[in-house]
This record gives C-alpha cells, sequence and structure tokens, in this order.
C-alpha cells in the first residue's frame, strides 16, 4: 500500500499518510475475509480504504450497499481499493457514485479528486519457478487427453472440476512457460499444448511439483481400498520392484473423506492391516488409470526417495512409456 499513498500523493500534489485500521465492529464476516482496512489522511481529513482481494465476486450493487454500512459504522467517508479494474467495472462504479481507487491509472474520489484514464492495468505477474496445482492439472490434462488438440478454457474447467478463474490463471501460468498457446475467438479462449508426448514432458521437467502434501498411516478399510494405488506400490505394479510393506494408496487432500481418516502408529499400537494414504495437492483420480495414478505424478512423488533399485526401475519403466 506504500506505492498507492506514494501514487496518490505525486496526483494531487498533497501530502497523505496511511495507517493500518480495524474492521468496523458488528460487521459480517465477508467484510473481513481477505480484506485490508487502513485510514488514509489527506488534505485535513481522513477517509476508510478497504483493500480488496482478486477474487472477490460482488458487483457494484452490492459494493453500493456495503459503502452505506461502512460509512455508519466508521463515522467516515469510504473508498475501495481495488487491485485491477476494467472499463465497464469502472463505469459502473461510478454510476453507483462509488469512490475507489486501481492504481496507477483509476481514481474516482469525488470527497477528495478525480482522475480517470483509458489504460487498464495488465495481467497480473505470473509466476514461473513452479507450477501451481491447479497449473500442473491443466498440464497433465494436455499431456494425457488433450495432447496438440485445441480445447476451450470452459471445457478444461468442466473436465477437470475447476472453475472458470481457476482454469483462467492455470492456463495462463502455462502459456508463460511456453507450454500452451492461446487466442481468443470471438467470447471463448483456445488453447493447444505446444509439444506432445516426451518432448512435452521434457519441455516442463524443471516446473513440476510433487504432488504429494502429507503421507499418513491409517487401517485397511473397503473404501480406502477403492483409491487409487500410489507411490511404490504403483511403481511395483508397473515394474519388478518388490511390494512395499505397507500398500500406498493416494486421495486428495482437500476431499471431504480425509476428515474420516484416523491416523495410526504401528510402532505404538495395535492396529489391522493398514494403509499408506498420499494426501495430494490435486485429485488424483483426475487420471488415474487401471486404478494406478498417472506416470508423471507417481515419478514426481518418487523423486525424493534415494533408493537405487527404485531409482532404476522408475528410469526404465519412464524410458519404456509410449506417448
Amino acid at each position: 500500500m506504500n506505492s498507492s499513498i506514494s501514487t496518490l500523493n505525486n496526483m494531487f500534489g498533497i501530502p497523505c499518510s496511511l495507517r493500518k485500521s480495524d474492521i468496523p465492529e458488528s460487521l459480517p464476516y465477508f467484510y473481513s475475509f481477505g480484506r485490508q482496512y487502513y485510514i488514509v489522511d489527506m488534505a485535513g481529513s481522513s477517509f476508510l480504504l478497504v483493500s480488496l482481494f482478486e477474487e472477490e465476486k460482488f458487483g457494484a450493487v452490492a459494493y453500493k450497499k456495503q459503502l452505506g454500512i461502512l460509512m455508519e459504522k466508521s463515522g467516515l467517508n469510504v473508498a475501495f481499493s481495488f487491485p485491477a479494474i476494467t472499463r465497464k467495472q469502472r463505469d459502473a462504479l461510478i454510476s453507483q457514485e462509488i469512490p475507489f481507487i486501481a492504481l496507477p491509472d483509476q481514481i474516482y474520489l469525488p470527497f477528495l479528486g478525480i482522475s480517470l484514464s483509458d489504460c487498464f492495468r495488465a495481467k497480473a505477474e505470473v509466476f514461473t519457478d513452479r507450477l501451481t496445482p491447479a497449473a500442473q492439472c491443466l498440464y497433465l490434462y494436455f499431456l494425457y487427453d488433450v495432447k496438440n488438440n485445441i480445447i476451450l478454457k470452459k471445457q478444461a474447467a468442466a473436465a477437470l472440476h475447476f472453475s472458470r478463474m481457476t482454469i483462467t490463471r492455470a492456463s495462463a501460468q502455462l502459456a508463460a512457460l511456453n507450454l500452451i498457446t492461446e487466442e481468443k475467438l470471438g467470447t471463448e479462449v483456445h488453447m493447444r499444448a505446444t509439444a506432445v508426448g516426451r518432448e512435452y514432458l521434457d519441455m516442463a521437467e524443471n516446473v513440476l511439483i510433487n504432488p504429494v502434501q502429507k503421507t499418513v498411516i491409517v487401517e485397511q478399510t473397503e473404501d480406502l481400498l477403492l483409491l487409487p494405488t500410489a507411490g511404490e506400490t504403483a511403481l511395483s505394479e508397473r515394474s519388478m520392484l518388490g511390494f512395499p510393506k505397507i500398500p500406498i494408496k493416494a486421495m486428495q487432500k482437500s476431499s471431504p473423506d480425509t476428515e474420516s481418516l484416523k491416523e495410526v502408529d504401528p510402532l505404538w499400537e495395535e492396529a489391522g492391516p493398514l494403509l499408506q494414504i498420499e494426501l495430494w495437492k490435486y485429485d488424483p483420480q483426475l487420471f488415474s488409470r487401471d486404478n494406478l495414478v498417472d506416470p508423471v505424478s507417481m515419478m514426481l512423488s518418487l523423486q525424493d526417495i534415494h533408493d537405487e533399485r527404485l531409482e532404476g526401475e522408475l528410469e526404465e519403466y519412464m524410458e519404456g512409456l509410449q506417448w
């Protein structure tokens, strides 16, 4: 927010300062979720600045209602700070007389000053050091299913059970890494992988992530045995590697079923047959075949295990894959 204050200083030529503020009392939870509140002191008066997070879904009418409530609770003028804004959103806010800033180009503070521009901020910075779980899912979708065919974002969202916003962010990361190309035709965005098979896998080698967030040991149940087989057990099913003592299965860490998992410490507790459950950052069932997790995710989950025989069997299996 310091850059925001610097921009306001330069824009109006009036010194201003900013200090963190608590949320006004007796407000619903969503008024605080993901938001930051500040008091801006400028030109001998103060106003409450509400810094919004990027994923907020409210429209102009809802912000108008919130504006009135916040002004009443705080006793101050109120403005919303947007991380980015479109022309349509800007015009809607102005029509509702809702003070806002979307720096560096859009400032609408009727109680202080107005500076508007036809320039709108470009997309947010895309990080390219490692794929996000959603971006890795989209990448695997191209690798296994789509290959070099054209696909629409709405089709990918439906196939992966993601929101359109999640797919948009995932595709932006893949595009920044030159793993896909995007082309907007009308209202739809067409995506295509920039390679296929082994070449496509090699292109992403340095940015793929280990899907496993955590591993727990639990007692076997019929439901858990239906989960896709993962880790060393999955490699054993595909190679000459011996099976581990405790079979390994995979489950998405955000699945409601994880709440019923009861961890067991076999060194200290008596228990029946056991399972290791890998809790994944994305749904392992999306790309599983024959009740085995997909080969690339399996490979990534085993990369930190230093065992010469395992490494040899894994390398041989991956080299023999037919794309």
